[in-house]
C-alpha cells in the first residue's frame, strides 16, 4: 500500500511506559500533557494522573506494587530498571491470587513463541489475554550476547536488589524471589535494547517533535511491533 510522507503507518499503545521529565506537566500513565488538572496518587503523591481513569489503570497494572519503592527506584536506579520494574509488576498481577503459577507460565513461554505473534500490534486486538499480550514483550531482543560478563553480573546483583525491594514491601512469598530476580534481569535487558524514547518541544512542551536539537526526551515506552521496526532497519 502506498503511503504520502506524513501518513500514520501504525498505532500502537505502549506495554509499559516512564515518564522522565515534565513530572508536573504530563500524566504518569497516558503521557498526554495536562498541566493544571493533575490529580495525585493518594498515597504517595509522587506520580500524577490526568483521570481517575488513568490513575486506576496504573494502580491495577503497576503502581500497587510500585508505590512504596518509588522513591527508592528514582534515587538509586536508572530510568531503564525502573521500567523494567514496571513491566515485572505488570506480570506479577497477572497472578494476583494465584502467584504459584508465576514460574510454570514464564517457563512456557519458550516452547509458545512465534515470530508471527509481533504482526498483530497491542491493542489492536482488544480480546487478546494478558498472557498472550505478555508473551511479546518476553520474546523481544535482550541483545545478552553483546552484553560482557561484567555487566551481566552486575545486572543480575542489582535485579536481584530489585527483586527483594519488590518482595519485602509488598508482603510477597519469599519463595518467588528467584523468578522475580530472574524475570526483573530480563526486562532490564529487553528495556536497553527495545525501549524507545519521546520527545517534545523545547519551545512548546505540548508539542511532539523528534528533532534532537530542540527537544527533551521526556518519556520512555516499550512497545510490541513498534519496537521491532528498528530492528528491522535497512538503513
Amino acid at each position: 500500500r502506498r503511503c504520502n510522507r506524513g501518513s500514520t503507518v501504525l498505532c500502537e499503545r505502549p506495554y509499559v511506559r516512564l515518564l522522565v521529565a515534565d513530572r508536573y506537566f504530563r500524566c504518569h500513565y497516558c503521557l498526554a500533557h495536562a498541566p493544571l488538572v493533575l490529580i495525585p496518587c493518594p498515597t504517595c503523591s509522587s506520580t500524577l494522573y490526568c483521570s481517575n481513569t488513568c490513575r486506576n489503570r496504573a494502580y491495577d497494572e503497576y503502581h500497587a506494587m510500585e508505590c512504596a519503592i518509588l522513591a527508592c527506584l528514582r534515587i538509586q536506579f536508572t530510568t531503564l530498571e525502573h521500567l523494567a520494574v514496571r513491566l515485572t509488576c505488570r506480570v506479577i498481577n497477572m497472578f494476583a491470587g494465584q502467584l504459584d503459577q508465576l514460574e510454570p507460565y514464564v517457563r512456557s513461554l519458550l516452547a509458545s513463541f512465534t515470530p508471527s505473534s509481533h504482526s498483530t500490534p497491542y491493542g489492536r486486538d482488544a480480546q487478546e489475554s494478558p498472557s498472550k499480550q505478555y508473551a511479546r514483550i518476553y520474546h523481544l531482543a535482550t541483545n545478552r550476547r553483546q552484553i560482557t560478563r561484567a555487566a551481566l553480573t552486575e545486572n543480575g546483583l542489582r535485579a536481584v536488589s530489585l527483586a527483594k525491594l519488590l518482595v519485602e514491601q509488598n508482603k510477597l512469598p519469599a519463595g518467588l524471589l528467584p523468578i522475580i530476580a530472574e524475570l526483573t534481569v530480563r526486562h532490564m535487558h529487553i528495556a536497553a535494547a527495545n525501549v524507545l524514547p519521546l520527545h517534545r518541544s523545547d519551545a512548546d512542551l505540548a508539542v511532539e517533535s523528534q528533532n534532537c536539537r530542540s527537544s527533551t526526551r521526556y518519556a520512555l515506552v516499550l512497545l510490541t511491533t513498534g519496537s521491532m521496526l528498528n530492528h528491522a532497519s535497512t538503513d
